[in-house]
C-alpha cells in the first residue's frame, strides 16, 4: 500500500490542475458569445454587410433577358441612352442595395421599369412592368465597341470605310415618298453618336455602323430632341469611290409613318 500512495496523490494533483485551467478557460467572456455570426462590413458598400453585386452604373453593358416571350437584348449607353432593335431611348439607372437596381426606360410616349435582382455581379431575375410586362432571368456582359461605332465589326477591305468616327457625311434626297426633294442633310458623328445639323430638323441619336465591301449600312437612331425620339433611319449606301456614293434608305417615325428615300452622300 505505501507504494501506491505517491501515484495516488500525484493524480489528485493532476486532476486539480486541470480543472484551475478549465475554469479560467470558461471566464472572461462577460456573458456575451464570442462566436458571433455577423459578417463584416464590406468595405465597398459600407454600412451594408451583405454581398455588392448590383454595379454602381449600366452604362457600356448589355442585358440578354430571357423570358417566356423569347431572348431579347437591351444595350445600355454611358451616355444615358438606350437601344434595342432599332427602338432607342433614354434610361435612368437606381441602385436601390447591394443586390437590386431599377431601370426606368423612357422612349416616345411610352415609359417602363425594368427591375433586377442580382443573384451574382452578371445574372440574376428581373421583371419588367409597362404595356408588355414579363418576368424572367438575364446576363449582363459589357457591350463590344470599335472606333466605327456599334458592333465591333473587323477591318474593310472595300471601298466602304471601317470606320466614321470624327467623319461628316453630306446625304442629299433626290427623292422621297413625302416631304421635299433636294434636301441636304449635314451629319457629324463620335464614338456612338450622331448630329444632325440641318435645321429646323436638327437632331441628335446613336448610330451602328456596318460595312460589308462596297456597301455599308447606317442605322440612326434619334434620341433628340422629344420630337424625334423613337425614330430610326435605316440606310443601304453604296460606295462609287472611298468617299461618294448612294444611297436608299427607310425613315420610320415614332408615329408609324414610313418614308422611302433614294440619294446621294459624300464623306469628308
Amino acid at each position: 500500500m505505501k507504494k501506491g500512495r505517491p501515484q495516488w496523490a500525484w493524480l489528485q494533483s493532476w486532476a486539480i490542475i486541470c480543472s484551475i485551467f478549465f475554469l479560467l478557460g470558461c471566464g472572461g467572456g462577460g456573458g456575451g458569445d464570442n462566436n458571433s455570426s455577423t459578417p463584416a462590413p464590406n468595405p465597398q458598400n459600407p454600412g451594408n454587410s451583405g454581398p455588392n453585386l448590383a454595379p454602381q452604373s449600366v452604362g457600356g453593358q448589355t442585358f440578354k433577358l430571357q423570358s417566356g416571350n423569347g431572348l431579347r437584348e437591351l444595350q445600355f449607353n454611358t451616355d444615358n441612352t438606350w437601344t434595342e432593335n432599332g427602338t432607342a431611348g433614354n434610361y435612368n439607372y437606381q441602385r436601390l442595395n447591394g443586390t437590386s437596381a431599377t431601370v426606368t426606360l423612357n422612349g416616345g410616349s411610352q415609359s417602363s421599369q425594368l427591375s433586377l435582382t442580382f443573384a451574382n455581379n452578371n445574372a440574376g431575375s428581373y421583371s419588367l412592368t409597362g404595356s408588355n410586362p414579363e418576368n424572367g432571368t438575364f446576363m449582363m456582359q459589357a457591350t463590344p465597341v470599335n472606333p466605327g461605332g456599334g458592333t465591333n465589326t473587323p477591318p474593310n477591305e472595300g471601298l466602304a470605310p471601317t470606320s466614321i468616327v470624327n467623319l461628316r457625311m453630306f446625304g442629299t434626297r433626290v427623292s422621297t415618298s413625302t416631304g421635299p426633294n433636294g434636301q441636304t442633310h449635314v451629319y457629324d458623328f463620335s464614338a456612338t453618336r450622331f448630329h444632325d445639323s440641318d435645321p429646323p430638323e436638327e437632331s441628335d441619336g446613336n448610330y451602328t455602323w456596318s460595312p460589308m465591301g462596297d456597301e455599308a449600312r447606317l442605322l440612326l437612331q434619334y434620341t433628340d430632341p422629344q420630337d424625334f425620339n423613337g425614330d430610326q433611319h435605316d440606310l443601304q449606301m453604296s460606295f462609287d469611290t472611298e468617299t461618294t456614293g448612294t444611297f436608299t434608305s427607310t425613315y420610320n417615325r415614332r408615329d408609324g409613318v414610313i418614308i422611302s428615300i433614294q440619294g446621294t452622300f459624300r464623306f469628308e
